[in-house]
């Protein structure tokens, strides 16, 4: 019952119960059991984050990397992450390992990335383990690993569902990298992501079936190309190659 878990989230914030106040604004952010108030979601996840709610400080550092409905901020998130992360919020710890990864608001550190994305993933917070997953295929900050890698996509992939996980899952498998090349395991799992509405697994779908992997419609390669395309993915609005 939303309404009754946003009641019990309010009582426990006017009692300063540690993570109330930040569980109260996700509810205002996602309309469970209150009217939508984004700036009130804001309050909530300060109020938290300076009371010791960790996930609060989690929430308001994703705010400031996206720049919704606060001041895009990513240096502040980076602050706001690792305060989490110190403080024993995994996601933090996770979202932390993502901007070390690729040098977002703070120095790029693969190696120093992978140890706080392993944390993560050890911790049972999937989209910790994506980001893990792709240090091992692109051998960025650990040794080359795509067995590991694969594992790991799949896991996030089967675990949450996670759209990105479930693109590089069809890749690797596409590619034959780390597994047995197996395309209609690559096809069902970027049909999955491309209903997702992840433009370049409609891309990869159509050119699968453009190529003849697939006993799926030929139309269907012009159909999901179209659909990429729409979405934003570049390479799907130029004219298919030519078969050479």
């Amino acid at each position: 019952d939303p309404a009754r878990a946003a009641s019990l989230h309010q009582r426990g914030c006017a009692g300063g119960i540690g993570d109330a106040s930040p569980r109260l604004g996700v509810a205002y952010q996602r309309a469970a059991g209150v009217t939508r108030d984004s700036a009130r979601a804001v309050e909530l996840f300060q109020q938290g984050c300076a009371s010791g709610g960790m996930m609060g400080c989690t929430r308001l550092g994703a705010l400031h990397e996206t720049g919704i409905d606060v001041a895009a901020d990513v240096g502040r998130a980076a602050a706001l992450y690792r305060q989490a992360c110190d403080g024993g919020n995994i996601e933090g710890c996770a979202k932390l390992g993502a901007l070390h990864a690729t040098g977002t608001g703070v120095p790029r550190d693969p190696a120093r990335a992978a140890t706080l994305l392993a944390r993560a993933c050890d911790s049972t917070v999937t989209f910790g383990c994506t980001g893990l997953a792709r240090l091992y295929a692109e051998g960025n900050g650990v040794t080359r690993n795509d067995s590991a890698a694969v594992k790991l996509f799949q896991r996030a992939c089967e675990d949450d569902d996670l759209t990105e996980a479930c693109f590089e899952w069809a890749r690797l498998t596409e590619l034959g990298r780390g597994t047995t090349r197996n395309y209609q395991r690559s096809l069902r799992l970027y049909l999955t992501a491309c209903r997702d509405r992840h433009a370049e697994s409609c891309f990869r779908y159509s050119e699968l079936i453009a190529t003849g992997a697939s006993w799926r419609d030929p139309r269907d390669a012009i159909r999901y190309r179209r659909q990429a395309c729409q979405l934003g993915y570049v390479d799907a609005c130029l004219p298919p190659k030519a078969a050479s």
